[in-house]
């Protein structure tokens, strides 16, 4: 069967999770990055996590409040937890110096296996991808999901400047 699945996957599908994979690699090495890019990505994965609250909307609208509840609760983790350590703004250049990490290809392929997983259930079981237990997994996962990209991005975004009034503890000029 998990043969059967992967075959008639489409090519699409197996070329976007290559870009994903080079995307997460390239966060694991240090690098300088402009604001733009420190929200970018988690904007497009936020976007990826309302889309697959979407089923959900249609047949239980109440798991639009779960999913808030999610993103909220993983946000404030993320944005205590996942501050990345040993980062710093350089305001001469108005970049932000990002040491390496696998924090978000963890994220990136737990969004992507996500999705490839809810896609793949509602085609061989659509009836069970419907039901409330289902789909209030699907709130929550897709809501921590986004939670964990945004509180990310919020911690990271803090160091460079946004909070004048207190900088955080590992703030250090880029080198």
């Amino acid at each position: 069967m998990v043969f059967e699945i992967l075959r008639h996957t489409p090519m699409w599908v197996w070329g976007l999770l290559a870009l994903l994979i080079w995307l997460g690699l390239t966060q694991w090495r240090d690098r300088e990055v402009t604001t733009a890019r420190i929200v970018a990505t988690p904007l497009a994965f936020g976007v990826l996590g309302v889309s697959m609250l979407w089923p959900a909307l249609r047949v239980m609208p109440i798991s639009a409040a779960l999913w808030l509840v999610c993103v909220a609760l993983a946000f404030n983790v993320a944005a205590r937890w996942l501050v990345p350590k040993g980062a710093g703004w350089n305001g001469s250049t108005q970049r932000l110096f990002v040491r390496g990490s696998g924090w978000p290809m963890l994220l990136i392929l737990a969004t992507f296996l996500v999705k490839y997983a809810i896609g793949v259930f509602q085609v061989i079981q659509p009836a069970t991808a419907s039901s409330p237990s289902f789909l209030v997994g699907l709130a929550v996962l897709s809501g921590v999901l986004s939670g964990l990209w945004l509180g990310r991005a919020w911690a990271t975004l803090r160091l460079t400047g946004l909070r004048q009034s207190s900088a955080p503890h590992n703030a250090q000029p880029c080198p």
